[in-house]
């Protein structure tokens, strides 16, 4: 089955920005967009997507930004139109294509997921099935790479962990634990810590004692709250007395 889209072509500069910022959006993109999100007391009416967490709501963002940069650079008149209007498929399709220029196909039919959760709370009133059904195509003729000789067990990243925490240890200049040999020790503890609590980069980098890092007794436990989950299920993790010795 012949793919969809042709593979990238070029790496993505990532110090350029690709998405337009909400406060470069058109005025009736802004003010529809704000609208979604906002909440007030119970005799308020909420906008409907402001159930949505921070993250999916960045994303949405992300993706609808990228979109109207899209235009920005392609068809800047586009911009003119109604919003619901403006999407048409020869545009998707195009969009898509430029996508596909530093993106996989799965990556970009992900992305033309969101933009069509964007375009369900933006224009509602729309059916936007047909997007959802290219990029059902695109994921179906998407060429599969296989990571399996990328996976590595619990057991062995945990060794790992410690090696390079033994490695960070050795190293001295004038009687200091020298940088390098510090970040080597450091980047072993998160390694062997995700190990046998494995967490989102977010929840990772949240980390604060006392709070998610809590000492019981003798032992170390790692708490995740209901609301830093994706599936809002509180977790919690306690350490082996090894890892717990080297926090």
């Amino acid at each position: 089955m012949v793919p969809v889209l042709p593979p990238p072509c070029r790496k993505a500069n990532r110090r350029i920005r690709v998405s337009l910022r909400l406060e470069h959006w058109p005025t009736a993109d802004q003010e529809a967009w704000c609208a979604l999100f906002t909440t007030g007391d119970m005799f308020d009416e909420k906008g409907p997507g402001a159930h949505l967490a921070d993250r999916t709501r960045t994303s949405l963002e992300n993706v609808y930004g990228r979109w109207l940069a899209f235009l920005v650079r392609t068809e800047p008149h586009g911009l003119d139109e109604a919003l619901g209007e403006r999407i048409t498929r020869e545009r998707i399709v195009s969009f898509a294509h430029h996508l596909a220029e530093t993106n996989i196909a799965t990556s970009v039919a992900g992305q033309l997921r969101f933009l069509r959760g964007a375009l369900r709370l933006l224009a509602a009133d729309q059916d936007w099935a047909w997007l959802l059904t290219i990029a059902k195509r695109i994921e179906a003729r998407a060429e599969r790479r296989s990571k399996r000789h990328r996976l590595r067990t619990s057991d062995e990243l945990f060794a790992l962990g410690f090696q390079l925490m033994q490695e960070g240890e050795v190293p001295l200049e004038d009687g200091r634990i020298t940088k390098q040999a510090a970040l080597t020790y450091r980047d072993g503890l998160i390694i062997a810590l995700l190990a046998v609590a494995p967490m989102r980069r977010r929840n990772l980098a949240g980390r604060t004692l006392g709070q998610h890092l809590q000492r019981v007794g003798g032992s170390w436990i790692v708490m995740l709250k209901a609301s830093e989950t994706k599936n809002r299920r509180a977790l919690g993790y306690s350490l082996p007395a090894r890892l717990g010795s080297a926090l």
